[in-house]
């Protein structure tokens, strides 16, 4: 693998960032296991809807969301959360 690097977010990433997001998740989402479990419960399929959480925290956070690029491309990302209070942080 070539030398990859960390950056923050920019506005263009939401695709590859929506992409890692479901494949990463497959197989381990617990929306995933209820979908098979009881099809046609919820309007959208698992990986849109945990997408759709990942894209609200990076939304409101886009300061907290860092990539990993590796020749351009984008092959891994976090979110993170600050609080104030307590100085503390979290890896949504």
């Amino acid at each position: 693998m070539s030398d990859w690097t960390i950056r923050r977010y920019r506005a263009g990433d939401e695709d590859r960032l929506r992409t890692l997001t479901i494949d990463g998740f497959d197989g381990v989402s617990i929306e995933q296991r209820i979908d098979r479990m009881c099809p046609g419960v919820a309007p959208e399929p698992w990986g849109e809807r945990k997408w759709l959480d990942v894209a609200e925290e990076v939304e409101e956070h886009p300061e907290g969301c860092f990539v990993a690029e590796a020749d351009g491309e984008v092959i891994g990302y976090i979110t993170t959360a600050l609080r104030a209070e307590g100085a503390q942080g979290r890896i949504p």
